[in-house]
C-alpha cells in the first residue's frame, strides 16, 4: 500500500491477514519542466513554438546508499505519469506516459495568441522503485507546472511609414521613419525589443537626440519604433 503527502510516500507492508507489518516513509522529489527562472515569474513560450515539450522528473531514495541516506536517484523505468491541463485552452498529446531514466515526456500544443496562459498537472499513479511496483491510488503524487505564457515570436514582417516622400537637402529638414514589426502570426513584437537603425548609401544622417548623439538604437513600444533622418 502506498499513500503520499507533501513529497513523502508512506509504504505499508501487510501480512496475509491484512495486518500492517512495516511502515516506510519514502521521501521523493517530483517536478514538471520547463520551470521559470525565478519563483514569481512565468515561463515565456514563443508563439513560434506551438508545440512545447513537457517533462516530469521523479527522484527516489537510492537504496544502495541506504533508505535514510538522503541520496536520490531516478525512479525505475515504467513509472506511470498522468498529465492534465488545469489552465488554458490547449491540447496534451499523450495523457499517460511512463518514465525512462526517471523522466516522462509529453507535448502541449498551445495557441499563438500572446497573453494566453497554461498550467499543467502531472501525477504519479504507479511508482517503480527498488524492484517493486506501488499503486499510489487516485490521489497519486502530484506536481504542478509553473505558469506558461505565450509571447510574440521572432520578427517576420516590418512595415515602414515615412512622414514625407521628399525633403530638402539643406541639412535642417528631417523625415520621420516609423516601423511596425510583427511575427509570422501577425502579433506585434514585445515592448522593449531592441531596434538598431543602419544607414545604407545615404548622404544624410540620423537626427541627434537630447544628448547630442545620433539615434541609432531604440526599442519597440506597441510593436512600433521611430527615428528621424536629417538631410
Amino acid at each position: 500500500i502506498a499513500t503520499n503527502k507533501d513529497g513523502v510516500i508512506l509504504i505499508q507492508a501487510e501480512d496475509a491477514n491484512g495486518n500492517i507489518t512495516n511502515n516506510l516513509l519514502l521521501p521523493v522529489e517530483f517536478s514538471v519542466y520547463p520551470v521559470a527562472e525565478n519563483s514569481d515569474d512565468t515561463v515565456k513560450i514563443s508563439a513560434d513554438d506551438a508545440e512545447q515539450e513537457l517533462a516530469a522528473v521523479i527522484l527516489v531514495p537510492d537504496m544502495s546508499q541506504g533508505a535514510q541516506s538522503g541520496s536520490l536517484i531516478e525512479a525505475e523505468d515504467g513509472t506511470v505519469i498522468e498529465w492534465e491541463l488545469t489552465e488554458g485552452n490547449g491540447t496534451i498529446s499523450t495523457q499517460q506516459t511512463t518514465t525512462t531514466d526517471g523522466v516522462a515526456v509529453t507535448t502541449l500544443t498551445i495557441s499563438t495568441t500572446p497573453g494566453d496562459t497554461y498550467k499543467i498537472e502531472a501525477k504519479v499513479t504507479t511508482l517503480k522503485w527498488n524492484g517493486d511496483s506501488f499503486d499510489l491510488g487516485d490521489t497519486g503524487l502530484v506536481a504542478e507546472s509553473d505558469l506558461l505564457e505565450v509571447v510574440p515570436g521572432k520578427a517576420a514582417t516590418i512595415e515602414v511609414i515615412k512622414s514625407k516622400v521628399e525633403y530638402s537637402s539643406d541639412a535642417t529638414d528631417e523625415v520621420e521613419i516609423e516601423i511596425t514589426v510583427k511575427d509570422q502570426h501577425e502579433n506585434l513584437l514585445e515592448d522593449r525589443t531592441p531596434v538598431t537603425w543602419i544607414l545604407d548609401k545615404s548622404t544624410g544622417g540620423f537626427a541627434k537626440n537630447e544628448e547630442g548623439e545620433e539615434q541609432i538604437q531604440s526599442e519597440l513600444i506597441n510593436g512600433k519604433a521611430k527615428v528621424s533622418l536629417r538631410a
